[in-house]
């Protein structure tokens, strides 16, 4: 099961990863408020699922609604101002969104969260092993990111790919910038609040703890690690900075030091990788 539990949460980062590179890698457009998104499809799917008893994938479906229309509305600001400009606003909206989720107390739980969340069931199975949610979860994560590549692929990722390497010559030659801007950050939110309804389902409790700027930044060093524009490299990076902690967790340090050393041990592990990863792209 700890081994199961290790896979599910790769899948699950896999899913925010991917969805986050459509941002960065392929349209240029950095952003910091991809934790709010994940947040958006946990908690819409907490809410429904506890209080209103809608089983999957009902929530799943109307979390990615709800995130999409919370994309779109992030995006704004992004149709008149980027680079540190942007990361400036869209910290701030994470912010704001990490404020409401821990102060709409009536909707969300505040401090305490949603707990008690209900398992998904499938054909009369309840999912509530690691086991039994990993099938789930990959199938979900490689749809998600069968997605994400067929966007990339399209006519339409090729123009983001333009904006991001020349916004002034995407517009010269008649691609609606704004549109194209609006519709990426949609899409991006809707991919990644899967990954929270997913989340949701199967740790059965919500917390905004879970969704605050150290998880955007967790997952901007998982696209940065696997390299930006690269799907694939997407689920890399997820799997190196989910099972890397757990194997530094088999080493043997002397106790006293030991959780200290881990640490150190992990930085530099992934320094070396990132530099290694730098090398091979300049080349």
């Amino acid at each position: 099961d700890y081994l199961l539990h290790i896979l599910v949460m790769v899948a699950l980062y896999a899913i925010l990863a991917g969805s986050f590179n459509l941002l960065i890698g392929f349209s240029g457009l950095f952003a910091l408020s991809h934790a709010a998104f994940f947040g958006v499809g946990a908690y819409t799917t907490a809410i429904l699922a506890t209080g209103y008893g809608l089983p999957f994938p009902w929530p799943l479906l109307i979390g990615v609604g709800i995130a999409a229309l919370v994309g779109l509305a992030i995006g704004l600001p992004a149709l008149r101002v980027g680079g540190e400009y942007l990361v400036i606003i869209t910290l701030a909206l994470q912010i704001i969104a990490v404020a409401v989720m821990l102060n709409w107390t009536s909707l969300t739980g505040g401090t305490q969260g949603i707990g008690n969340v209900p398992r998904i069931h499938i054909a009369g199975t309840a999912l509530d092993t690691a086991g039994r949610f990993l099938p789930l979860a990959v199938a979900v994560a490689a749809l998600s990111l069968w997605c994400a590549w067929r966007l990339g692929a399209s006519p339409f990722g090729r123009a983001l790919r333009a904006m991001r390497e020349n916004e002034a010559a995407a517009q010269a030659v008649g691609k609606n910038v704004v549109a194209m801007k609006l519709i990426v950050f949609a899409v991006s939110a809707g991919i990644a609040s899967v990954a929270g309804s997913l989340y949701a389902h199967y740790i059965a409790f919500v917390s905004a703890v879970s969704f605050t700027i150290e998880t955007t930044i967790y997952v901007l060093a998982m696209v940065i690690l696997g390299g930006t524009g690269n799907l694939a490299g997407s689920v890399l990076g997820a799997a190196i900075l989910v099972v890397l902690p757990e194997l530094l967790k088999f080493v043997d340090l002397p106790p006293d030091i030991a959780d200290k050393l881990r640490q150190v041990m992990y930085g530099v592990i992934l320094i070396v990788i990132a530099y290694w990863n730098a090398s091979s792209t300049e080349f």
